[in-house]
């Protein structure tokens, strides 16, 4: 009897640090994804394709107002940001550098806007100088957003 009390303490002791870490990020993912659904509700908007990756960063699309956001969260620095498509004329990526030595590295989503006046703007994927190292995710999710995003420049309203 006392031996399968020892060897239930011993998997418990395995088991539940690896059960509570996942909860902890589960609450985290859940959080986050919350707040980025209510910076689409404040653009009367609703996210119909969204991406989250190291547990800092999002993107998402709300395919019938035609806009575009943006999160990220670095420390206590938090960088929201929304586009209308309807005022951009075109999307790019860069992933300059992107290699794991070095504080040059970087990955991003780039606009162009219809309005020569303004300047570029960009969603950063991957920052050296922020991020921890850089993995295999951000090139091909950098990539597949700017195919979605450049499918749905000039479907909306002109």
């Amino acid at each position: 009897m006392e031996t399968i009390l020892i060897v239930i303490g011993l998997v418990l002791l395995i088991v539940l640090p690896f059960v509570i870490n996942h909860r902890i990020q589960k609450n985290k993912y859940e959080s986050f994804l919350k707040h980025f659904s209510l910076l689409a509700l404040k653009h009367n908007s609703v996210i119909s394709k969204h991406d989250f990756w190291k547990n800092s960063f999002a993107i998402g699309i709300d395919e019938n107002s035609k806009k575009v956001f943006y999160m990220r969260r670095t420390g206590n620095k938090e960088v929201e940001k929304m586009l209308d498509l309807n005022d951009i004329s075109g999307c790019s990526f860069r992933a300059a550098g992107a290699s794991l030595k070095g504080s040059e590295e970087d990955i991003s989503l780039r606009f162009a806007h219809r309005e020569t006046g303004n300047t570029e703007t960009s969603f950063i994927f991957y920052d050296g100088e922020d991020a921890m190292s850089i993995c295999d995710e951000e090139i091909p999710l950098v990539e597949k957003w700017c195919t979605i995003i450049n499918s749905n420049l000039g479907k909306g309203k002109k």
